[in-house]
């Protein structure tokens, strides 16, 4: 990682706002954080922690994102990311699309371009669930 430390990432001029619920993937030699929630809502942005300069990057986006959210699943597949589900506390859980966005594939994050789309699926979707509340288990009790 050369002489930068890992608390020196996001000191550049460009810092992904802090979020919740989102996203991290690993693609090649770059990190992609994807939406996630935070005070005002939820976020549907991409940003790109280059690995070797240990630095922030902002990719132009083409395309029409996801609708903002968090709580989703994604992963990256041959410098693909592949959205899927979420939630938005203004709309509760969202419609199961399934969206992509081609990532840069040469290593060079400067001026890299992400590309949205929403492609056709066919099939039948996993069943929607709403998140589940967790309950702690009793817990066993001594008796003298």
């Amino acid at each position: 990682m050369g002489s930068k430390q890992l608390d020196d990432v996001g000191v550049n001029e460009y810092t992904p706002e802090l979020r919740w619920g989102h996203t991290m993937n690993a693609a090649g030699e770059w990190v992609v954080v994807f939406g996630g929630h935070r005070r005002r809502g939820s976020l549907n942005d991409i940003a790109l922690l280059d690995t070797r300069a240990v630095e922030w990057v902002r990719p132009h986006v083409t395309g029409t994102p996801p609708p903002p959210r968090g709580n989703h699943a994604a992963v990256v597949v041959a410098s693909r990311l592949w959205v899927f589900g979420g939630d938005a506390p203004a709309t509760g859980l969202l419609p199961q699309q399934v969206y992509s966005a081609t990532l840069p594939h040469d290593g060079l994050l400067t001026g890299t371009t992400v590309a949205w789309e929403c492609p056709q699926v066919s099939g039948e979707p996993p069943p929607l669930e709403p998140p589940r509340t967790r309950t702690r288990e009793p817990q066993p009790t001594a008796a003298w």
